[in-house]
Parts: C-alpha cells; structure tokens; sequence
C-alpha cells in the first residue's frame, strides 16, 4: 500500500496500491483488505495513464507564477 487517505463522502478510507497485475491486485484485495472484520464494501478504480505523478513539491514558484 502507497497511500491511505481517511475522506470525506460516501467512502471513508481511499487507499492507493500499485501491483504487477489484476492477479496481484486481487490477491492482495482478498487477502488484506477484505479480511478486516469491518470493511464492509470495496470498489476499485484503475488508473489508466498518470501524466503527473510525484511525491515532491516545487520550493520555489514556477517561473510563469512570478
């Protein structure tokens, strides 16, 4: 798991996961998500193409920002 995210709305917990493929994936569904006793529903989006990913934030404003 990359990320956990408690949010608002019809969800409580947003959880990002990165695996080999939809084997991996739902494997990793039933054997850890889905075994705690109170996790009551799941659904899963699949990302598609990400264009932007990155853990780090700019220190200084972009040069257009100025």
């Amino acid at each position: 798991m990359l990320e956990c995210h408690h949010v608002t709305g019809a969800w409580n917990f947003v959880l990002k996961v990165r695996r080999h493929n939809m084997r991996t994936l739902e494997q990793s569904l039933n054997s850890v998500i889905k075994s705690v006793a109170d996790v009551q529903r799941t659904e899963i989006l699949i990302v598609l193409s990400s264009p932007k990913e990155t853990g780090q934030f700019a220190v200084e404003p972009p040069r257009w920002a100025r």
